[in-house]
């Protein structure tokens, strides 16, 4: 069945006396009986060609997760999904815990195809919330799957509210590698429960020993988005449900930023925006406040990138012309153009201050050449392929 349809799989042929009441699941195997007058006591038919490696999952808990005004003589009753291993229930695998104290809750289990029922031996406390776990490896189906984690399957109470607690970690700031992070949990515990926590940073470390505190702190040596998980639980119980949450690590920032060619550049020292015009052979200076054009200067053929210079220079890379324009960018005026190798083709442009160099790149060489800032010469040229 799948909702409110069903895909046929197989058909068995109940025989004459077609009296068969009771379906019994076993993994990918149905088993047909009859308690009636049926000579095909028992048939076995395959329902699915696959193993089944599913644990019983649990469909239906009484009361229901979040239930409050319980009776205090109330019994615990869950429906699975799978008919379950009778003697694989018992009180290590299947917990009723007093969410306050931790106390495990003593009582008498009992089994039916895939309901599983608890009895407290008796009366539970007035005004108090109680957890029903289901641990790891315990309840199993008729082939020995069971689940690989604790599941609550549900949590109510005897009073008019539940007892309970919210943990969420805090928005995390992203740090470089090998930068201490600092990570902090968000703890709402209206009723002052005795909690724990452990962390999982996510980056192969392991996870941390349990402990009261909200606050961690990692460095991590490799950058990327780590997942951070927390288990939070009861001091005393085993029960830990987890969080997510997300640190970022990044590689380290440089005190002085790599510096990239442009077809655009703001002015450092006054309100003006530097573009160049390809199709004009010009550089325009633009006023980013009024949107008005200051100045429009001609350089040469196919100018393609600008970068700012010390002393108010403003250097201008032209492609076609295999050239250098050199603009004052206080008057706006061309105050100098040098001469690259023909037919160079040079197309980036950066400037470093510090060591007053300009470099540029010759795409048509595949070189990078280094220029003096003051006196326009070519230092040196580097082959890059």
């Amino acid at each position: 069945m799948n909702e409110d349809s069903a895909d046929f799989v197989s058909r068995m042929d109940s025989g004459l006396i077609d009296d068969h009441a009771f379906i019994n699941p076993l993994g990918n195997l149905l088993a047909l009986c009859s308690d009636h007058n049926n000579d095909r006591k028992i048939m076995i038919s395959v329902s699915g060609q696959e193993q089944d490696t599913q644990p019983p999952l649990p469909l239906f808990t009484s009361p229901a997760d979040g239930a409050v005004s319980q009776n205090v003589l109330s019994r615990v009753g869950i429906s699975f999904s799978d008919w379950v291993d009778p003697k694989s229930v018992n009180s290590s695998t299947v917990e009723v815990r007093h969410l306050s104290t931790g106390e495990l809750i003593p009582g008498t289990y009992s089994t039916m195809m895939g309901i599983v029922n608890f009895v407290p031996d008796s009366p539970l406390s007035l005004n108090s919330t109680y957890d029903v776990v289901l641990k790891a490896g315990g309840v199993k189906d008729q082939l020995g799957n069971s689940s690989a984690s604790d599941v609550r399957v549900c949590r109510f109470s005897t009073g008019s509210q539940l007892t309970d607690y919210k943990v969420t970690i805090q928005q995390t700031t992203a740090v470089p590698v090998g930068q201490q992070a600092q990570l902090t949990l968000a703890v709402t515990n209206p009723s002052g429960l005795d909690l724990e926590h452990s962390w999982n940073f996510g980056d192969g470390t392991g996870d941390s020993v349990f402990s009261p505190s909200a606050t961690a702190t990692h460095t991590y040596n490799g950058k990327g988005n780590f997942t951070v998980s927390v288990r939070t639980r009861i001091t005393g119980t085993a029960y830990s449900p987890s969080v997510n949450g997300v640190q970022v690590v990044h590689g380290v920032i440089p005190a002085q930023m790599p510096k990239i060619q442009s077809t655009i550049v703001v002015d450092p020292d006054r309100s003006l925006v530097w573009n160049v015009n390809p199709d004009n052979d010009s550089v325009s200076g633009i006023d980013p406040t009024a949107f008005a054009r200051i100045h429009e200067t001609a350089v040469g053929d196919q100018p393609v990138a600008v970068a700012i210079g010390s002393q108010d220079r403003l250097w201008v890379i032209n492609k076609r012309s295999s050239t250098l324009s050199v603009i004052n960018r206080a008057s706006g005026l061309t105050v100098n153009t040098y001469e690259l190798p023909k037919g160079a083709q040079p197309h980036g442009l950066v400037v470093d201050q510090a060591t007053s160099s300009v470099y540029v790149s010759f795409e048509a060489l595949g070189e990078v050449a280094r220029i003096s800032e003051t006196t326009g010469q070519i230092l040196g040229r580097t082959h890059v392929g």
